[in-house]
């Protein structure tokens, strides 16, 4: 099988730990894909939430070079590869001119905020919308090639970007995020959000995190996965889902321990809704979507 997953955790924990790319105890590690007959990773350098703007800024210069040491010897270019996406623009602390390093360095997809608000706008556990520097953040990164994401988003922050992906004819995605429909956890997407996604061309990565899968009392397995694949393709997104595992950054299902059971749950998913749709969640529907943007 081939693997385009949308988002995870691991360059950020592999900093921390000092942990190497190619063996550790992560969720992650490249010599257990190597059964795939291609891997694709968007990389999400995280902002911890417990430091400040500048110490987060400090971290992704820092956590960028460390990935691009262990990428430069362990992705080959062409059987694996990589992108790089920010969690978590408070690393901007303001400074538009920071953006386009963040691009320069690499950077191809922004989540523009975590948790609570921050110098672009409020994310899923706020009512608070973009800031007027966040809006100007929005439109540099459609000018520059920067996809935003609004995984973390409030219901008016991603509102007002949806609004200005529409106005400014570019895509957004979601990269890690479990549907509302099937579980009301602030942190799903909601139905509008997934069609407007989809209607723009962008695409949605299903997170494997169990809290948000199902209420935290309740057992969780990969079948809680299917649930919400199963809505997702009721409403239309046999083209726009892929995988957004959130590996490394959230507590997996029972029966998910890291990368190498996604061979075990594609199996699962073939047997459910057929190869060509596990084949879309899987790789082609990542894979065509950063074409599109590449061109």
């Amino acid at each position: 099988m081939k693997l385009f997953d949308l988002h995870c955790d691991t360059a950020f924990e592999m900093y921390k730990k000092s942990e190497s790319l190619y063996s550790n105890k992560l969720h992650i590690a490249l010599d257990r894909t190597r059964n795939f007959e291609n891997y694709a990773q968007i990389m999400a350098i995280w902002s911890d939430c417990n430091k400040s703007d500048e110490e987060c800024f400090a971290d992704f210069k820092n956590i960028n070079s460390a990935l691009q040491k262990e990428a430069d010897r362990y992705f080959d270019g062409n059987r694996s590869s990589y992108l790089i996406s920010v969690e978590d623009g408070k690393l901007l602390s303001g400074d538009i001119k920071r953006l386009d390093f963040l691009y320069d360095e690499g950077v191809r997809f922004l989540i523009p905020m975590w948790s609570g608000e921050n110098c672009i706008g409020g994310a899923f556990d706020t009512s608070k919308g973009l800031t007027d520097f966040g809006k100007n953040v929005i439109s540099r990164c459609f000018e520059i090639g920067i996809v935003p994401d609004i995984s973390h988003s409030s219901l008016e922050s991603a509102s007002e970007i949806l609004n200005m992906a529409d106005a400014a004819g570019k895509p957004v995605i979601a990269s890690h995020s479990c549907s509302y429909g099937i579980y009301p956890h602030a942190r799903n997407l909601r139905d509008e959000q997934f069609l407007r996604i989809k209607d723009m061309g962008g695409v949605v990565g299903l997170s494997f995190c169990r809290y948000h899968l199902a209420p935290k009392e309740e057992k969780c397995t990969s079948d809680n996965i299917l649930a919400h694949i199963e809505h997702y393709l009721n409403i239309g997104g046999e083209n726009t889902l892929c995988f957004g595992a959130d590996m490394d950054g959230a507590p997996m299902p029972d029966d998910i321990y890291g990368i190498e059971s996604i061979p075990y749950l594609y199996d699962k998913i073939c047997d459910t809704f057929g190869k060509n749709i596990a084949d879309n969640i899987a790789w082609n529907n990542a894979y065509n979507f950063v074409n599109s943007i590449s061109k």
